[in-house]
């Protein structure tokens, strides 16, 4: 297995900051995240269609109708490789 990585704010702005002091490029790579499940709660009960948008493109990433059980809306997050946003619109 290779390397695991966390990254967070901090710790970016501080390899920012050391890499401006040095001269060395800052490359700020997040590692891809997979097989994320989100549930959401609250939610009436129904079908809804999900569309993952690319928030720097706008373009959607993929779509799929799910079924709020429970009042629980779970979501299989795509491959997180940059910013996603989910939309979810109620179908019946």
């Amino acid at each position: 297995m290779g390397a695991q990585y966390h990254y967070s704010h901090p710790l970016a702005y501080t390899r920012y900051l050391i890499s401006r002091s040095t001269g060395e490029t800052f490359d700020f790579i997040v590692p891809p995240v997979k097989n994320v499940v989100l549930t959401l709660k609250d939610f009436s009960a129904g079908r809804y269609r999900i569309r993952w948008i690319d928030t720097v493109t706008g373009a959607v990433i993929s779509e799929e109708i799910v079924v709020v059980n429970q009042g629980r809306l779970q979501l299989t997050v795509p491959l997180l490789q940059q910013d996603l946003a989910a939309v979810a619109t109620i179908v019946t």
